[in-house]
């Protein structure tokens, strides 16, 4: 199990804060990525906690039972909710988490949609993934204002989670287009292979051009763009968390070129990865 995060104050994992004076406010954010180990976790905060799957799958037990999610779930807690999940080694669960509280976190909660239920479904989107590298990389490196860019990439965030649970009815409803999922699953676990894009047309049961022109639909992004986001998601990780070199690093997110790489990086990052090494 590994993972990163920011955070605005010291977190207590198992109360949280609570903070009402501001409209919002952001405890903490983060990634996790379990992949060797049974986790389970039974506690009740005092804030808001968002999860958004990005693969693999939770077990989250209700009054009614257990309920596992997958990839493009948004699972929520609401203040005071007792939460018991787990995760299995097998399972491979990766996901994005974020703590937020204030005075009128609740209202805006209900009138994106997000309504008593603990699950929806946005499906898969690099968008979502995006923002919360933002979030998690202002709340770690604590600029003048800060928590403010924070809340507003935080805003974005929950109005695009909102538009995708709104899209494919609030978890109700069977995806249209399962290929598609299946093959957006397999983006996300193998963006450092290369492949030719009738590859995954052809898991998808379409044509190039037709398979290009509804991943755009469902993503907002065309197939490689979406691929170069988390690629480049993947490495900021790598840059933070870890001692390989650039060029390493390059290899081990699907760039065979390190220069290529760098270029990459600088134009969608405004950093080169030497650079957002050294303030990471």
């Amino acid at each position: 199990m590994h993972g990163y995060s920011g955070s605005v104050l010291e977190d207590n994992v198992y109360l949280g804060h609570e903070e009402l004076s501001a409209p919002y406010f952001i405890n903490c954010c983060g990634y996790l990525k379990h992949d060797g180990l049974d986790v389970s976790l039974e506690r009740t905060r005092m804030d808001f906690y968002l999860i958004y799957l990005i693969n693999g799958a939770g077990h989250y037990i209700t009054s009614s039972g257990t309920v596992t999610a997958k990839a493009g779930s948004i699972v929520l807690y609401r203040p005071g909710e007792h939460q018991h999940y787990f995760y299995e080694a097998a399972d491979k669960a990766e996901l994005y988490w974020i703590h937020f509280t204030g005075g009128q976190a609740e209202s805006f909660m209900k009138e994106l949609g997000f309504n008593d239920s603990h699950f929806f479904q946005a499906g898969m989107r690099a968008e979502y993934i995006e923002l919360f590298e933002n979030i998690i990389h202002e709340l770690q490196m604590k600029k003048p204002h800060y928590h403010q860019l924070s809340i507003s990439y935080f805003l974005q965030l929950l109005t695009r989670l909102s538009r995708g649970a709104d899209a494919s009815g609030n978890g109700e409803k069977k995806s249209e287009n399962s290929d598609l999922e299946a093959v957006i699953k397999v983006m996300n676990e193998q963006f450092h292979h290369e492949h030719a894009m009738d590859h995954y047309a052809k898991m998808s049961n379409l044509s190039v051009f037709q398979f290009i022109r509804n991943f755009k639909k469902r993503t907002r992004y065309s197939p490689a763009k979406y691929i170069e986001k988390l690629r480049i998601a993947k490495a900021k990780e790598l840059l933070r968390d870890s001692n390989l070199s650039i060029a390493e690093i390059s290899a081990v997110v699907g760039y065979r070129d390190p220069f290529y790489f760098s270029k990459v990086f600088k134009k969608t990052s405004g950093a080169t990865p030497s650079d957002f090494r050294g303030r990471a």
